[in-house]
């Protein structure tokens, strides 16, 4: 079985671990080759881990996986392995920032301890759910994976009214607009596929 390093989610790499058609061992194999290709020229990983550790821990993971298919964290620590150092361009990752304080932070470096949570990036939502999983030590179960958007409101906070005060984190003209149109382009997308009202402001209580 094989996949595309760069454009594979999280979440598809474990449908297929669960289908029995990969191997955590696989998975961790096939991001070893991307580093070894890309890795001399640029040059990015300051401190990695030995492979050997790694293989080890993934091949724990499988075996684990062959004596009980139901352990949630089994199947989800692999992922710990497979996502760290994995860039993707800017508008094929999501993000998620976690509330402040909510998670072990120690060895971190924050520039405001009020305001800073360090936070996933993932090239898919459904693979920011495995990461706070495993960020937060917690499970966030769905039924289903979802397919449609039936059912489903997705809000949007204006971009000129929610942002950080100037006098905290000066704001740049051509940043501010960038955001803007990319919200609106956003909109119109979306558009095309069911209702969407305008950003509304949010009344203060």
């Amino acid at each position: 079985m094989t996949f595309d390093v760069i454009t594979t989610t999280a979440t598809a790499l474990q449908r297929l671990l669960f289908q029995n058609k990969i191997t955590s061992v696989q998975i961790v194999q096939y991001y070893f080759a991307q580093i070894d290709r890309h890795e001399p020229t640029l040059n990015a990983l300051i401190s990695p881990v030995p492979r050997d550790k790694i293989l080890a821990i993934a091949a724990t993971l499988d075996a684990e996986r062959q004596i009980s298919r139901s352990r949630r964290w089994g199947r989800m620590r692999s992922y710990s392995v497979i996502l760290h150092g994995h860039g993707d361009i800017r508008l094929h990752r999501y993000a998620l920032k976690p509330t402040v304080g909510i998670q072990y932070s120690t060895g971190l470096y924050y520039m405001t301890e009020f305001f800073d949570s360090p936070g996933p990036m993932a090239k898919s939502a459904a693979d920011i759910r495995v990461l706070c999983e495993i960020l937060l030590g917690r499970s966030f179960d769905m039924p289903t994976i979802l397919n449609a958007w039936e059912g489903i409101s997705v809000g949007f906070l204006d971009p000129k009214v929610w942002k950080m005060a100037d006098d905290f984190c000066t704001q740049f003209e051509g940043t501010e607009e960038q955001m803007a149109n990319e919200e609106e382009i956003l909109l119109r997308f979306m558009s095309a596929y069911g209702e969407v009202a305008k950003p509304r402001p949010v009344p203060t209580l």
